[in-house]
């Protein structure tokens, strides 16, 4: 039974021909109470088959986000009768010199490795090492674990120990990056020494941080906290498998499900039992606790038959886009496209085998800045792929530069210092949490193809936002705009010294103040019109608009030109004469010509968004020449 339960929770199960890859079923995950203080809890490590654990205890002044560590300890349970007893600490100061945190320990228990630092007032000494215990309180002196090639430094770094003591996974930024942390691993010798540092290399490290790693007992299964895979908010709690018997090929790392993870920020996952895991969450609070999940016995695929995703063009879902999905050689996998949302699916690949996405246009560039989003089976959007200048659709995680902001952050007027602010793109996807500095200061660079973010004050409801101030600064720490928390902030509206902060393009500017209440009386009006007012047809055959239907698009073009947040949708359609594929391709290229003439007209191009609906939906008979003609249009709509 033991060993069923751990296959259910670890191990690739191959069903028919295809590879598929089983997660466990949790039920909701549970706060410990026994171990929930006013204080931090993190780093749960079980032992004895689970009925005994050492977490690391961290001490906190202040409220909310006016917050500061005063200290940390080592704290024990064991399990009894009624369940979890009265933890104690393991240590007193005299015990033990310096700050102490543990982050492995063995099978019984009888040995902890401490990650310990003493610092005095010239210096500070860091370093890992193991204590043994003599009898209930009395433990032997510490003991160094020298781990070849790895420095400490003044940087973040973060230890686990597996309880066979054969292997010590790291968490530490990579030479020369101090902005994320990617893990590492060190395996024992035969001679009892640990070995060089192994970098475990893509697809788990990315240019976010992945720490709190947990490895299985049978060294398959990595276990680790990300924010750079995308998920459900601030990190998740992944796993990938091993495919070989190095430590540098493993799965694409797959999210451990809603039942785990949450909005908040999760991390330090371990198995207590085969059905039994720990980790430690904030959600519902301003620090972390730790939480414990149980197996329901049922399991879910982790790679289901198709892979869904939703495209957004300009900020908004983009409808008849072709995409085509390629192998690694280039080798066309399927073809699909994009529905009245924006969304698709295809079939995925057997066991891991890598997918690219193109767009299937020959004008793709015009797409350029374009977005993917994965979906999982809730309709979340999980992962985020931009596309770029190569033809490709790249993982944003990937893409470096942008433009640079700076604010401060103040609640009930006072500058936030050490607090969280979860930046958003455009379509409300999570991109990444920054920490303000000592003075409430915090940067953030956007990319050049994001339409703009919002941010929002991470363990804040809406409630909470009326004491809260964002301000933009500029280079001489001036505000120089208010950000209102968790709404949308165009980039083109972001000012600094009366010129625009960044720009996509060099599309001319709109001033807001423009975008009056006749503009938008006019862009219903528009919109209210009959169908033949607002469209433009096409002859038979022609890709070419009519010169005679231009005259329809006047007040169209002033709309444009008059109201920065108007945008024109150009749907193309056509009668059904000719083959599904082809006539889409038709009606997307009658709305480019619409589109090209407002271009002309002086409409910047990214206010045109242009789709195709094809042969499929006829406004009049096609069996008649009069009802064809009818159909061969391209529709307007402003948004």
């Amino acid at each position: 039974m033991r060993k069923l339960l751990y296959t259910t929770l670890l191990f690739i199960s191959f069903l028919t021909a295809k590879a598929q890859l089983i997660l466990p079923e949790f039920y909701p995950a549970e706060k410990q109470e026994a171990f929930s203080s006013d204080n931090e809890e993190n780093v749960p490590l079980l032992f004895n088959n689970g009925t005994g654990i050492y977490y690391n205890m961290t001490y906190i002044e202040g409220f909310e986000n006016k917050t500061r560590v005063v200290g940390q300890d080592i704290w024990f349970s064991k399990i009894g009768e009624d369940g979890w007893e009265n933890p104690y600490r393991l240590f007193r100061e005299r015990d033990l010199e310096g700050q102490n945190l543990i982050v492995g320990t063995s099978l019984d228990g009888k040995r902890i490795y401490l990650f310990n630092t003493v610092a005095d007032r010239d210096t500070v000494i860091r370093k890992l090492v193991y204590i043994d215990n003599q009898k209930k309180d009395k433990w032997h002196d510490p003991v160094e674990v020298i781990i070849p090639g790895l420095e400490f430094g003044k940087s973040y770094i973060n230890f686990y120990v597996n309880p066979q003591e054969t292997v010590i996974l790291i968490s530490k930024p990579p030479l020369g990056n101090d902005e994320d942390e990617d893990v590492f691993v060190s395996l024992k010798k035969e001679d009892g020494t640990w070995g060089e540092l192994i970098n475990v290399g893509k697809p788990i490290n990315t240019n976010r941080f992945e720490l709190a790693s947990y490895i299985s007992e049978d060294l398959k299964a990595l276990y680790f906290s990300s924010e750079g895979h995308g998920g459900y908010g601030s990190s998740d709690i992944f796993v990938s498998y091993r495919l070989d018997d190095t430590w540098e090929n493993w799965t694409n790392p797959l999210n451990m499900g809603g039942g785990i993870n949450s909005s908040d920020y999760e991390a330090f996952f371990i198995m207590a039992t085969p059905t039994e895991v720990y980790f430690t969450s904030n959600r519902n609070s301003n620090h972390s606790n730790i939480y414990k999940c149980i197996t329901t016995g049922q399991v879910v695929f982790a790679n289901a038959d198709s892979i869904y995703g939703e495209f957004a063009f300009k900020s908004l879902p983009a409808e008849g886009i072709n995409l085509r999905i390629e192998n690694e050689d280039g080798e066309l996998i399927d073809k699909v496209l994009t529905d009245d949302k924006g969304r698709f699916k295809f079939a995925k690949l057997s066991g891991d085998e890598s997918f690219f996405i193109r767009v299937d246009n020959e004008d793709d560039e015009l797409y350029v800045g374009s977005k993917i989003y994965f979906l999982d089976g809730n309709n979340v959007k999980t992962k985020r792929y931009i596309y770029t200048e190569e033809g490709l659709f790249v993982n944003s995680r990937d893409i470096k530069g942008g433009s640079s902001v700076r604010g401060i952050f103040n609640y009930e007027n006072l500058p936030s210092m050490m607090s969280g602010l979860v930046i958003y793109d455009e379509n409300g996807f999570p991109l990444d949490t920054i920490i303000t500095d000592d003075k409430g200061i915090f940067n953030y660079s956007i990319l050049k193809y994001d339409d703009g973010f919002s941010i929002a004050p991470l363990n804040m409801t809406e409630d909470d936002f009326i004491n809260v101030g964002i301000h933009l600064l500029d280079d001489d720490g001036n505000r120089i705009q208010t950000l209102i928390p968790g709404k949308f902030n165009s980039i083109k509206s972001l000012k600094k010294d009366k010129t625009t902060l960044t720009t996509l393009n060099d599309e001319p500017h709109i001033d807001d103040k423009k975008y009056t209440k006749r503009v938008k009386q006019e862009a219903e009006a528009w919109n209210g019109m009959a169908e033949g007012d607002r469209s433009i047809y096409f002859d038979f055959n022609q890709k070419v608009m009519p010169k005679k239907e231009g005259n329809k698009l006047a007040l169209l073009i002033s709309i444009l030109k008059n109201g920065p947040e108007t945008k024109a949708m150009l749907t193309g359609h056509t009668d059904n004469k000719g083959s599904e594929s082809l006539n889409t391709m038709f009606g997307l290229s009658r709305a480019k010509d619409v589109k090209k003439y407002l271009i002309s007209k002086g409409i910047p191009k990214s206010k045109i968004v242009i789709s195709s609906k094809g042969m499929s939906t006829p406004i009049a008979d096609n069996s008649t020449e009069k009802g064809q003609a009818k159909n061969r249009r391209v529709e307007i709509k402003i948004k």
